[in-house]
């Protein structure tokens, strides 16, 4: 396929963002005032940050099994940072302003009677550095064989999914904003032979008291700031490569080649005097197992920058073997 374009040359382009601040002067009374109350408001979000103070419950870890007070075992397995697309009933994938943390679990009925177990199971929160809470919500939940599909099951006693033995993956996904670290996760409700409220899970290095094992592995280096070295942030402009596939939304793109010419092969139209066309050859694929209509892999924000930082736009789609528009499949 190729994406058409109207630059004289191509390069790379970065974007710096600033912050303006402002300042305001104070008497003495009203600085005391603010100062006391900026203690206070900290004080507060220090709480809230270190969270769940009111609610009683202990540190646990990556790969153990408890049983909740529930009677359901539950098992976080492994966690990690995307930019993937998950194929679950929300069909949730990153954006420009936002990357994933997938989160793989395993639960099996330990009560004598059947349970329940679907994709609003709302056992896991995750907590970021500044307090922020990610809950699960509805449609977060996926198993593989669902294939995005709304499950909802009647777990036998002794019954599990996610287990590695079923070969049937459980994970529950979250979005999150491009700069946000995760330090905790908490699992409610609690065990019950410890009779306690929640279970917390403190990321390694966030924490003295944190577990070792319980390590979010990191953005692939394409997307990862390093600058951060846990891998946890990613750029707001990842670094692609000709010939590797990088994903973006629910599809992934590989750049072949990028030529010019001046034949007229944008329906027949030459390009304008002092312009020339730039064909970037593109190979796409869609992520997940739903079929997605292939217009969505050509949206307005596919550009091409040149050396004068002017953005151009695609003007065609069309197939790499012939000048056809590219039909939806």
């Amino acid at each position: 396929m190729r994406f058409v374009r109207i630059p004289t040359r191509t390069t790379v382009s970065f974007v710096t963002v600033g912050l303006i601040l402002s300042m305001s002067l104070l008497s003495p009374n009203e600085a005391h005032a603010q100062k006391a109350k900026k203690k206070s408001a900290k004080k507060q979000a220090k709480n809230e940050t270190k969270g769940q103070s009111q609610l009683s419950g202990g540190l646990v870890k990556f790969g153990e099994i408890y049983t909740l007070s529930d009677k359901m075992n539950y098992q976080i397995l492994r966690a990690k940072y995307s930019v993937e697309p998950v194929l679950c009933y929300s069909r949730i994938c990153a954006t420009s302003k936002t990357k994933l943390v997938v989160v793989d679990i395993a639960v099996k009925n330990a009560s004598p009677s059947e349970m329940s177990f679907g994709g609003d199971s709302n056992y896991l929160t995750l907590v970021d550095e500044s307090g922020t809470q990610y809950p699960t919500g509805s449609g977060q939940v996926s198993l593989q064989s669902t294939k995005g599909e709304s499950f909802y099951v009647n777990l036998k006693p002794g019954q599990g999914l996610g287990q590695a033995a079923l070969n049937n993956p459980l994970q529950v996904v979250f979005e999150v904003p491009l700069a946000t670290k995760i330090t905790k996760m908490f699992i409610t409700p609690g065990r019950a032979s410890k009779n306690e409220s929640v279970m917390r899970l403190l990321m390694a290095g966030s924490d003295p008291a944190a577990d070792p094992h319980n390590v979010i592995a990191p953005l692939p280096p394409e997307v990862a700031d390093p600058a951060d070295k846990s891998g946890a942030t990613a750029m707001t402009q990842g670094h692609g490569k000709l010939n590797t596939w990088c994903a973006a939304g629910i599809f992934a793109y590989k750049l072949q080649s990028v030529t010019t010419t001046s034949d007229a092969i944008a329906d027949g139209q030459a390009p304008e005097p002092g312009h020339k066309f730039a064909i970037a050859t593109v190979v796409i694929k869609r992520l997940g197992q739903q079929p997605e209509s292939i217009w969505g892999a050509q949206g307005d924000d596919v550009i091409i920058v040149d050396t004068d930082g002017e953005k151009n736009s695609r003007i065609k789609m069309m197939k790499a073997s012939s000048t056809d528009a590219v039909r939806d499949a």
